[in-house]
């Protein structure tokens, strides 16, 4: 081999060797590459799934703090009702339900919204509270019904506080209807009007109290329907004196 055939090989020979030097560096950053990609990639996912199971975790904390605030009972949706009591700041109370079933009892459970005060209009002797509550048990007085009946010395319940009743003449979905308490204030001849009327307000402010309402939730029959009723509390313009008398007996 002469002298320059020699030459030329180790020429070739180096730029072989930078070539494949080359092809080696390039093969080597692309696997560096690849390898930092796949990284990435597993390291995304990670956070991704974490991501998930937190957000899956604070969802389930949301619902089950949901869950637990619910109302457990199945009173979630209307009121319960105020513990039983036979007497009502000294007055009698007789509890005389109207017959489960009957026209004037639909059973509805609702939320107490009202305290509805009417007059019966009944003035004939002997039509105190304990004859509107035979008259109510008879079924005699069809559809109408309502909650309490106070005269001048006793208080007679007919439907549970939480039951619809109808009394407001604003029809069955009426506001009063299906969330006022109905009271009836007797005007029998023989009774005195003016304890019927305090005896009223002292059941009214217990209603208030028992149920968390105010004195603004105390509403005449008139106020759903445009009955001229409570009748004679409305001639004698004394709705003022008796929201005051029932705000004298709300306590503290």
């Amino acid at each position: 081999m002469n002298r320059r055939t020699k030459k030329y090989s180790i020429l070739f020979f180096t730029l072989f060797l930078s070539i494949m030097l080359v092809v080696a560096t390039v093969c080597l950053i692309r696997l560096v590459r690849m390898d930092a990609h796949a990284s990435a990639v597993k390291l995304e996912k990670s956070e991704g799934d974490h991501t998930e199971k937190e957000e899956h975790s604070n969802s389930g904390d949301s619902l089950q703090h949901q869950h637990t605030s619910r109302p457990l009972s199945s009173s979630a949706n209307y009121t319960v009702e105020r513990p039983k009591v036979d007497s009502i700041d000294g007055i009698p109370l007789t509890v005389d339900l109207i017959p489960n079933g009957s026209e004037g009892r639909p059973g509805t459970k609702r939320t107490v919204q009202y305290v509805v005060i009417h007059e019966t209009g009944n003035t004939d002797p002997g039509t105190g509270a304990s004859n509107h509550a035979r008259l109510l048990a008879s079924g005699e007085n069809g559809s109408t019904s309502w909650h309490y009946t106070v005269d001048d010395h006793e208080i007679y319940q007919h439907l549970p506080d939480n039951e619809v009743g109808w009394h407001c003449g604003d029809g069955r979905e009426g506001p009063g209807n299906q969330t006022g308490i109905g009271i009836e204030l007797c005007v029998n001849p023989e009774g005195d009007f003016d304890s019927t009327f305090d005896n009223a307000a002292r059941l009214t402010a217990y209603l208030l109290e028992a149920y968390e309402l105010t004195l603004q939730d105390v509403r005449q029959h008139y106020d759903f329907s445009g009955k001229d009723c409570p009748e004679q509390i409305r001639e004698q313009n004394r709705w003022e004196e008796f929201l005051k008398l029932v705000q004298t007996y709300l306590r503290d």
